[in-house]
């Protein structure tokens, strides 16, 4: 982990004698005060909108999007957070978030 969210959740884990409360006030202003970007590389696929979906289906492109490049950010970065949202199961039989879409996601 790193980056802001890290550094705090770090720094809260070596204060745990101190009460909830106080330990994540003091972990967030401590990590603000020290924050400082981080050089990494990251790599992804690019999202592609539903309607590029709909665009490329009616071309007669497959759905699976194997032809998606991956793409290659490299930089100075404050945070950087990683989300892997699980497809329906028995648990959650509607999704984690069923009344949101992937047009929502920034």
């Amino acid at each position: 982990m790193f980056g802001f969210g890290g550094r705090a959740l770090a720094l809260a884990e070596k204060h745990r004698w101190m009460p909830p409360n106080q330990r994540k006030d003091f972990a967030i202003i401590k990590a603000l005060a020290k924050l400082k970007p981080e050089d990494c590389e990251i790599s992804f696929l690019p999202f592609n909108s539903s309607q590029d979906l709909e665009e490329r289906r009616a071309q007669g492109f497959s759905k699976s999007g194997c032809d998606a490049q991956w793409q290659m950010i490299q930089g100075q970065f404050l945070n950087v957070s990683i989300m892997a949202i699980p497809c329906l199961c028995s648990v959650a039989p509607r999704g984690l978030a069923p009344n949101t879409s992937q047009e929502e996601v920034a």
